[in-house]
Protein backbone atom coordinates (compact mmCIF):
# COMPACT_ATOMS: atom_id res chain seq x y z
CA UNK A 1 0.00 0.00 0.00
CA UNK A 2 2.93 2.34 0.53
CA UNK A 3 3.77 2.02 -3.16
CA UNK A 4 0.33 3.13 -4.40
CA UNK A 5 0.74 6.84 -3.55
CA UNK A 6 4.02 6.97 -5.49
CA UNK A 7 2.43 5.23 -8.48
CA UNK A 8 -0.14 8.01 -8.40
CA UNK A 9 2.38 10.81 -7.80
CA UNK A 10 4.42 9.66 -10.81
CA UNK A 11 1.23 9.41 -12.94
CA UNK A 12 1.92 5.73 -13.65
CA UNK A 13 -1.75 4.89 -13.04
CA UNK A 14 -2.69 7.45 -15.69
CA UNK A 15 -0.21 5.85 -18.09
CA UNK A 16 -1.63 2.36 -17.51
CA UNK A 17 -5.11 3.80 -17.87
CA UNK A 18 -4.30 5.45 -21.21
CA UNK A 19 -2.81 2.25 -22.60
CA UNK A 20 -5.78 0.20 -21.35
CA UNK A 21 -8.33 2.65 -22.78
CA UNK A 22 -6.52 2.50 -26.12
CA UNK A 23 -6.69 -1.31 -26.21
CA UNK A 24 -10.34 -1.23 -25.10
CA UNK A 25 -11.29 1.23 -27.85
CA UNK A 26 -9.41 -0.87 -30.38
CA UNK A 27 -11.28 -4.00 -29.31
CA UNK A 28 -14.58 -2.09 -29.43
CA UNK A 29 -13.82 -0.82 -32.93
CA UNK A 30 -12.78 -4.25 -34.14
CA UNK A 31 -9.05 -3.59 -34.53
CA UNK A 32 -5.91 -4.59 -32.63
CA UNK A 33 -3.43 -1.73 -31.98
CA UNK A 34 0.24 -2.73 -32.29
CA UNK A 35 2.08 -3.08 -28.97
CA UNK A 36 4.83 -0.56 -29.93
CA UNK A 37 2.19 2.11 -30.61
CA UNK A 38 0.45 1.40 -27.27
CA UNK A 39 3.73 1.49 -25.31
CA UNK A 40 4.74 4.65 -27.19
CA UNK A 41 1.42 6.16 -26.11
CA UNK A 42 2.30 5.36 -22.50
CA UNK A 43 5.69 7.07 -22.87
CA UNK A 44 4.12 10.18 -24.39
CA UNK A 45 1.38 10.41 -21.75
CA UNK A 46 3.94 10.11 -18.94
CA UNK A 47 6.14 12.77 -20.53
CA UNK A 48 3.21 15.17 -20.96
CA UNK A 49 1.96 14.74 -17.40
CA UNK A 50 5.44 14.89 -15.90
CA UNK A 51 6.45 17.94 -17.93
CA UNK A 52 3.18 19.63 -16.98
CA UNK A 53 3.84 19.02 -13.27
CA UNK A 54 7.46 20.13 -13.55
CA UNK A 55 6.32 23.22 -15.44
CA UNK A 56 3.80 23.98 -12.68
CA UNK A 57 6.54 23.72 -10.05
CA UNK A 58 8.95 25.81 -12.09
CA UNK A 59 6.43 28.60 -12.73
CA UNK A 60 4.72 28.54 -9.32
CA UNK A 61 5.07 31.60 -7.15
CA UNK A 62 4.53 29.31 -4.16
CA UNK A 63 4.84 25.52 -4.41
CA UNK A 64 1.39 24.04 -3.63
CA UNK A 65 0.99 21.92 -0.52
CA UNK A 66 0.00 18.81 -2.50
CA UNK A 67 2.27 15.78 -2.19
CA UNK A 68 2.57 15.55 -5.98
CA UNK A 69 4.00 19.05 -6.40
CA UNK A 70 6.34 18.71 -3.42
CA UNK A 71 7.63 15.44 -4.87
CA UNK A 72 8.26 17.02 -8.29
CA UNK A 73 9.94 20.02 -6.69
CA UNK A 74 12.17 17.86 -4.48
CA UNK A 75 13.16 15.49 -7.31
CA UNK A 76 13.11 18.04 -10.12
CA UNK A 77 16.54 17.12 -11.57
CA UNK A 78 15.98 13.36 -11.26
CA UNK A 79 12.65 13.63 -13.05
CA UNK A 80 14.28 15.63 -15.84
CA UNK A 81 16.81 12.81 -16.28
CA UNK A 82 14.02 10.22 -16.20
CA UNK A 83 12.11 12.23 -18.81
CA UNK A 84 15.14 12.18 -21.12
CA UNK A 85 15.44 8.39 -20.72
CA UNK A 86 11.73 7.87 -21.46
CA UNK A 87 12.03 10.22 -24.43
CA UNK A 88 14.93 8.16 -25.83
CA UNK A 89 12.87 4.98 -25.34
CA UNK A 90 10.06 6.65 -27.24
CA UNK A 91 12.41 7.46 -30.10
CA UNK A 92 13.43 3.80 -30.28
CA UNK A 93 9.77 2.77 -30.42
CA UNK A 94 9.22 5.18 -33.32
CA UNK A 95 11.20 2.78 -35.51
CA UNK A 96 8.84 -0.06 -34.54
CA UNK A 97 5.55 1.61 -35.45
CA UNK A 98 4.01 1.82 -38.92
CA UNK A 99 3.75 4.86 -41.18
CA UNK A 100 0.15 5.67 -40.24
CA UNK A 101 1.04 5.94 -36.55
CA UNK A 102 3.89 8.30 -37.42
CA UNK A 103 1.60 10.43 -39.57
CA UNK A 104 -1.15 10.75 -36.97
CA UNK A 105 1.35 11.00 -34.13
CA UNK A 106 3.21 13.84 -35.82
CA UNK A 107 -0.01 15.81 -36.15
CA UNK A 108 -0.82 15.23 -32.49
CA UNK A 109 2.74 16.15 -31.48
CA UNK A 110 2.38 19.48 -33.28
CA UNK A 111 -0.84 20.18 -31.37
CA UNK A 112 0.81 19.28 -28.05
CA UNK A 113 3.79 21.53 -28.87
CA UNK A 114 1.45 24.42 -29.68
CA UNK A 115 -0.34 23.81 -26.39
CA UNK A 116 2.85 23.99 -24.33
CA UNK A 117 3.97 27.09 -26.20
CA UNK A 118 0.66 28.71 -25.34
CA UNK A 119 1.15 27.79 -21.69
CA UNK A 120 4.62 29.31 -21.74
CA UNK A 121 3.72 32.64 -23.36
CA UNK A 122 0.19 33.25 -22.14
CA UNK A 123 -0.29 34.91 -18.75
CA UNK A 124 -1.83 32.74 -16.04
CA UNK A 125 -5.19 34.51 -16.20
CA UNK A 126 -5.50 33.66 -19.90
CA UNK A 127 -4.93 29.92 -19.43
CA UNK A 128 -8.40 28.84 -18.27
CA UNK A 129 -8.53 26.50 -21.26
CA UNK A 130 -5.91 24.19 -19.74
CA UNK A 131 -8.18 21.38 -18.48
CA UNK A 132 -10.24 21.27 -21.67
CA UNK A 133 -7.20 21.15 -23.96
CA UNK A 134 -5.50 18.44 -21.89
CA UNK A 135 -8.69 16.33 -21.96
CA UNK A 136 -8.97 16.58 -25.76
CA UNK A 137 -5.27 15.85 -26.36
CA UNK A 138 -5.36 12.93 -23.93
CA UNK A 139 -8.36 11.37 -25.70
CA UNK A 140 -6.81 11.93 -29.12
CA UNK A 141 -3.66 10.16 -28.02
CA UNK A 142 -5.64 7.25 -26.57
CA UNK A 143 -7.60 6.82 -29.80
CA UNK A 144 -4.55 7.13 -32.08
CA UNK A 145 -3.16 3.54 -31.88
CA UNK A 146 -6.54 2.06 -32.77
CA UNK A 147 -7.23 4.58 -35.55
CA UNK A 148 -3.80 3.96 -37.09
CA UNK A 149 -4.66 0.34 -37.95
CA UNK A 150 -8.24 1.03 -39.02
CA UNK A 151 -9.04 0.56 -42.70
CA UNK A 152 -12.50 2.16 -42.79
CA UNK A 153 -13.28 5.84 -42.28
CA UNK A 154 -13.84 7.45 -38.89
CA UNK A 155 -17.43 6.65 -37.85
CA UNK A 156 -20.00 8.61 -35.84
CA UNK A 157 -19.88 5.93 -33.11
CA UNK A 158 -16.12 6.36 -32.81
CA UNK A 159 -16.61 10.12 -32.55
CA UNK A 160 -19.12 9.52 -29.77
CA UNK A 161 -16.66 7.30 -27.88
CA UNK A 162 -13.93 9.92 -28.31
CA UNK A 163 -16.15 12.72 -26.98
CA UNK A 164 -17.28 10.56 -24.06
CA UNK A 165 -13.69 9.78 -23.10
CA UNK A 166 -12.76 13.46 -23.43
CA UNK A 167 -15.69 14.33 -21.17
CA UNK A 168 -14.52 11.85 -18.54
CA UNK A 169 -10.96 13.19 -18.74
CA UNK A 170 -12.29 16.75 -18.35
CA UNK A 171 -14.41 15.69 -15.37
CA UNK A 172 -11.35 14.05 -13.83
CA UNK A 173 -9.24 17.20 -14.17
CA UNK A 174 -12.02 19.47 -12.88
CA UNK A 175 -12.52 17.20 -9.85
CA UNK A 176 -8.88 17.73 -8.95
CA UNK A 177 -9.21 21.47 -9.55
CA UNK A 178 -12.23 21.45 -7.23
CA UNK A 179 -10.33 19.72 -4.41
CA UNK A 180 -7.16 21.77 -4.90
CA UNK A 181 -8.81 25.08 -5.78
CA UNK A 182 -7.27 27.15 -2.99
CA UNK A 183 -3.74 25.72 -3.24
CA UNK A 184 -3.80 26.07 -7.05
CA UNK A 185 -4.96 29.68 -6.78
CA UNK A 186 -2.22 30.51 -4.28
CA UNK A 187 0.33 28.99 -6.66
CA UNK A 188 -1.08 30.91 -9.63
CA UNK A 189 -2.52 27.87 -11.47
CA UNK A 190 -5.64 28.77 -13.53
CA UNK A 191 -8.77 26.65 -13.78
CA UNK A 192 -12.14 26.76 -15.51
CA UNK A 193 -13.71 26.62 -12.06
CA UNK A 194 -12.36 30.11 -11.32
CA UNK A 195 -15.01 31.42 -13.70
CA UNK A 196 -17.70 30.21 -11.26
CA UNK A 197 -18.60 31.39 -7.81
CA UNK A 198 -17.80 29.19 -4.82
CA UNK A 199 -21.33 27.80 -4.39
CA UNK A 200 -21.73 27.02 -8.09
CA UNK A 201 -18.56 24.95 -8.62
CA UNK A 202 -19.89 21.82 -6.95
CA UNK A 203 -23.26 22.01 -8.73
CA UNK A 204 -21.55 22.59 -12.07
CA UNK A 205 -19.47 19.41 -11.67
CA UNK A 206 -22.46 17.36 -10.51
CA UNK A 207 -24.54 18.48 -13.50
CA UNK A 208 -21.63 17.91 -15.91
CA UNK A 209 -21.07 14.34 -14.66
CA UNK A 210 -24.80 13.56 -14.53
CA UNK A 211 -25.21 14.63 -18.16
CA UNK A 212 -22.34 12.36 -19.13
CA UNK A 213 -23.87 9.50 -17.12
CA UNK A 214 -27.25 9.91 -18.83
CA UNK A 215 -25.60 9.92 -22.28
CA UNK A 216 -23.70 6.76 -21.33
CA UNK A 217 -26.82 4.97 -20.08
CA UNK A 218 -28.81 5.95 -23.18
CA UNK A 219 -25.96 4.68 -25.36
CA UNK A 220 -25.85 1.44 -23.36
CA UNK A 221 -29.55 0.84 -23.88
CA UNK A 222 -29.28 1.85 -27.52
CA UNK A 223 -26.58 -0.76 -28.18
CA UNK A 224 -23.80 1.82 -28.62
CA UNK A 225 -21.14 -0.75 -27.67
CA UNK A 226 -22.52 -1.83 -24.24
CA UNK A 227 -19.17 -3.06 -22.77
CA UNK A 228 -17.36 0.24 -23.30
CA UNK A 229 -20.44 2.15 -22.10
CA UNK A 230 -20.48 0.08 -18.90
CA UNK A 231 -16.81 0.94 -18.34
CA UNK A 232 -17.49 4.64 -19.01
CA UNK A 233 -20.44 4.57 -16.59
CA UNK A 234 -18.29 3.14 -13.77
CA UNK A 235 -15.63 5.79 -14.39
CA UNK A 236 -18.22 8.57 -14.24
CA UNK A 237 -19.81 7.16 -11.08
CA UNK A 238 -16.45 7.20 -9.28
CA UNK A 239 -15.89 10.85 -10.24
CA UNK A 240 -19.44 11.71 -9.22
CA UNK A 241 -18.85 10.07 -5.85
CA UNK A 242 -15.73 12.20 -5.37
CA UNK A 243 -17.83 15.35 -5.67
CA UNK A 244 -20.85 14.15 -3.69
CA UNK A 245 -18.66 13.02 -0.77
CA UNK A 246 -16.01 15.72 -1.06
CA UNK A 247 -16.46 16.90 2.53
CA UNK A 248 -15.46 13.48 3.88
CA UNK A 249 -12.25 13.01 1.89
CA UNK A 250 -10.94 16.55 1.32
CA UNK A 251 -8.08 16.21 3.83
CA UNK A 252 -6.69 12.93 2.45
CA UNK A 253 -4.95 11.69 -0.70
CA UNK A 254 -7.92 9.42 -1.39
CA UNK A 255 -9.35 11.71 -4.05
CA UNK A 256 -6.10 11.52 -6.01
CA UNK A 257 -5.94 7.73 -5.87
CA UNK A 258 -9.61 7.40 -6.82
CA UNK A 259 -9.57 10.21 -9.39
CA UNK A 260 -6.63 8.85 -11.36
CA UNK A 261 -7.68 5.31 -10.53
CA UNK A 262 -10.80 5.62 -12.70
CA UNK A 263 -8.56 5.09 -15.72
CA UNK A 264 -7.55 1.70 -14.32
CA UNK A 265 -11.15 0.48 -14.69
CA UNK A 266 -10.61 -0.31 -18.42
CA UNK A 267 -7.54 -2.37 -17.43
CA UNK A 268 -9.60 -4.33 -14.88
CA UNK A 269 -12.23 -4.97 -17.55
CA UNK A 270 -9.62 -6.21 -20.04
CA UNK A 271 -8.10 -8.54 -17.44
CA UNK A 272 -11.46 -10.03 -16.44
CA UNK A 273 -13.00 -10.30 -19.91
Amino acid sequence: MKVLPYINILSLDVVLGAMSCSVLLGRTWGVIPSWPSVVLLGCVVWLIYTFDHLNDVYRATNIPSTRRHHFHARHFTKLIVASVIVMLAGLVLLFRVDEQVLRLGTGLLILVSVYFLMLHFLPAKARYHKELVIAILYSAGVALPALSVQISEFTSLQLQHFLQLAGIALGNLLCFSYYEYHTDREAGFPSLLELLSTEKRRYFLIVLLLIQLVITLVSFIGHGSPPVQAVFALMILVLLGLILYAEKITNTDTYRLLGDGVFIIPLIYLIIF
